[in-house]
């Protein structure tokens, strides 16, 4: 097993300390549907083409929308949209089917059935630009998926594990990129251990620290087929990981054993550039940037006490939460050395090259869909 320890020298640790400048930054409430008080945007493409969902509070009753140019398109009832790619396609979910979810894919004005009669949980975990659909699924009645594959143009494309690894209950495929190469997780509910793979022609294991693997997490590949995730290599200790083809990487933290890749498909950017969490040694969770060899310390935003990485883009953009002591919660944006405030409430969950960033924002009748352009 090759592995790398990054950023090994505590000289290499970075805080980032400014805050605010000449940025403007403009906020825009999405409208939801017409009948629904609350909504949320989950992700957004070069085009400004956005995904979410909108609903009423208290009934549980969901509406998958797409927004363009700020105008929402109801997607239908009981459903919710959650990735867009640059084609305009959307995927999601019919979350009201027997066993929890069933996926579902929006293109040219038509409602595609990514799995007909599947009789279990069908999750789409990611769509990218050729219009290819990471699938996990089961063909058995239940919630657990066990198998995965890629959907493209009505057909299925089941992947095989490594080293011929039956289906079992808890396989997460999550990550997918645009050449089609794959990235998840084995979690093993058996004697056997857990491990992350990555599959391109054929599905093989990744390295892995070992010691106490109990808790594994792969969440996001680049395009140029790195893959990142967060593992647990001893009791009570987690660590946030880069796997390179053959080798993997330990990224260090800021000295309180606990460290955390963004659970997001933008923990990663083209260059390679990572963002998640790690507890100071003091306990405390602070954003952090891994970058070029270096842990970079993003800071709180003043009068803060702790924060946390959502997503980078691939201008090196970040945006996160930064909280209080007391639990109230405000967006931030990361550029170029400087912290800027997006709000009281606001939780971003995606941003595009173009400066735009959407979340959603707390409000008393449930959140607001919103949208930040940044210039």
């Amino acid at each position: 097993m090759a592995l790398v320890v990054a950023v090994g020298l505590a000289a290499l640790l970075t805080p980032a300390t400014a805050f605010g400048s000449q940025l403007r930054i403009s906020a825009t409430q999405l409208p939801t549907l017409p009948g629904t008080t609350f909504g949320r945007a989950l992700a957004i493409n070069e085009h400004g083409q956005i995904a979410g969902f909108s609903g009423v509070a208290y009934e549980g009753t969901l509406h998958a929308v797409t927004w363009r140019d700020g105008q929402p398109t109801d997607l239908g009832p009981d459903r919710v949209a959650s990735l867009v790619n640059e084609l305009g396609q959307v995927a999601g979910t019919l979350v009201t089917a027997p066993y929890g979810q069933h996926g579902l894919l929006w293109r040219d004005g038509a409602e595609i059935d990514l799995l007909p009669g599947a009789v279990g949980s069908v999750i789409p975990t990611a769509l990218n630009n050729r219009g290819e659909i990471l699938v996990s699924f089961t063909r058995l009645a239940g919630w657990e998926t066990d198998r995965f594959g890629i959907w493209r143009d009505g057909a299925l494309r089941e992947l095989a594990l490594p080293d011929g690894a039956a289906p079992a209950p808890n396989v997460f495929a999550k990550a997918m990129n645009d050449r089609g190469e794959v990235a998840g997780a084995f979690l093993s509910q058996q004697a056997g251990p857990n491990f992350p793979f990555r599959c391109a022609d054929a599905c093989v294991r990744l390295p892995s620290p070992g010691g106490d693997d109990s808790y594994l997490e792969v969440v996001a590949i680049n395009g140029r087929g790195q893959v990142v995730g967060s593992v647990q290599s001893t009791p009570g200790g987690k660590e946030a990981v880069r796997w390179t083809g053959g080798r993997m990487e330990l990224l260090r933290g800021l000295g309180g054993g606990v460290s955390r890749v963004a659970p997001s498909k933008q923990a990663i950017n083209f260059a390679g550039h990572v963002v998640g969490l790690s507890q100071t040694a003091a306990g405390v969770n602070h954003a952090v940037l891994w970058r070029a060899g270096r842990t970079i310390d993003l800071g709180t935003l003043p009068g803060h006490d702790r924060s946390a990485a959502v997503a980078i883009n691939d201008v090196g953009d970040v945006v996160g939460t930064s909280t209080t002591t007391d639990g109230r919660t405000h967006g931030f944006l990361w550029r170029k050395g400087r912290l800027h405030d997006l709000g009281a409430g606001t939780e971003p969950a995606a941003l595009n090259n173009a400066g735009q960033i959407v979340g959603w924002r707390s409000l008393p009748g449930g959140p607001a869909p919103v949208r930040r352009t940044v210039s």
